[in-house]
C-alpha cells in the first residue's frame, strides 16, 4: 500500500495458517464478549436500570461468562482480549454519555451497537498482563497465537505497553493483522489483501 511521506511505515505481520485460525478465534471471541455486554448494558437500560460498569460488565461477560455451557469456548482465548473488549464498550458508553450531555466536543456520537462478522474492522489488543513479548529475533509472541513473525518498519522508541493486533476486510476477503505497538506514533494500515488472508 502506498504509504505517504509524512506517515510512519507500518509493521505488518506475518501469521502462518495455524496462526491465522488462533487469530481469528481471538477476534470473534472478543467480538462476542462486546456484544454480550452490549447486551446486557441494553437490557439494564430498558428495565430503567444503570448501565453496569466496565468491572461488572468484565466479570459478568467474561468471568462467569466462560462458565456457562453456550460460552465454554471463550476461555480458549486469552482472558485479556476479553476485557480489553469488553472495555471499549465501556468507553463507547462514556463517550456516547459524554456526547449527550455536551461535555465532549465534535460530533454527536451514538450509543454502541452490535458488531457483526461482515464489519470491516477487527481488533485485539492484549495488555503487559497478557504477557505478549517481542522475542530477540523481533517476533512477537501472543498467547494463542504463538511466535508471529512481523516485518518492523522501524525501530519501537520504548518497550510497548500494548500490541493491538488490526485485521481489515477488502472486497469481502480478510487481509492479515496488523500489530500495533503503543506507545509510538503509528497506526497500522493492513497489506494488500491478496496476500495470505484470514478466516474467520
Amino acid at each position: 500500500m502506498e504509504q505517504h511521506a509524512d506517515q510512519v511505515p507500518v509493521p505488518q505481520a506475518e501469521l502462518t495458517t495455524s496462526q491465522r485460525k488462533g487469530a481469528a478465534r481471538a477476534f470473534g471471541c472478543a467480538r462476542v464478549a462486546y456484544n454480550d455486554g452490549l447486551r446486557l448494558c441494553l437490557e439494564a437500560d430498558e428495565r430503567g436500570e444503570k448501565i453496569p460498569s466496565t468491572a461488572a460488565l468484565s466479570k459478568l461477560v467474561v468471568t462467569d461468562g466462560k462458565k456457562k455451557p453456550g460460552r465454554a469456548w471463550l476461555g480458549e482465548v486469552s482472558a485479556v482480549a476479553l476485557q480489553q473488549s469488553v472495555r471499549d464498550l465501556g468507553q463507547a458508553w462514556s463517550n456516547h454519555f459524554a456526547s449527550r450531555k455536551g461535555t465532549r466536543r465534535g460530533p454527536k456520537i451514538e450509543q454502541p451497537s452490535f458488531k457483526s462478522k461482515k464489519d470491516h474492522r477487527d481488533a485485539i489488543r492484549f495488555t503487559a498482563n497478557a504477557r505478549f513479548k517481542i522475542t530477540p529475533s523481533g517476533r512477537l509472541r501472543l498467547p494463542g497465537t504463538g511466535e508471529v513473525k512481523v516485518r518492523w518498519s522501524h525501530e519501537l522508541p520504548s518497550d510497548p505497553t500494548s500490541i493491538t493486533l488490526i485485521r481489515t476486510r477488502q472486497d469481502g476477503s480478510s487481509s492479515p493483522s496488523s500489530p500495533r505497538p503503543n506507545p509510538p506514533p503509528t497506526c497500522c494500515r493492513p497489506p494488500p489483501a491478496r496476500s495470505a488472508s484470514a478466516s474467520d
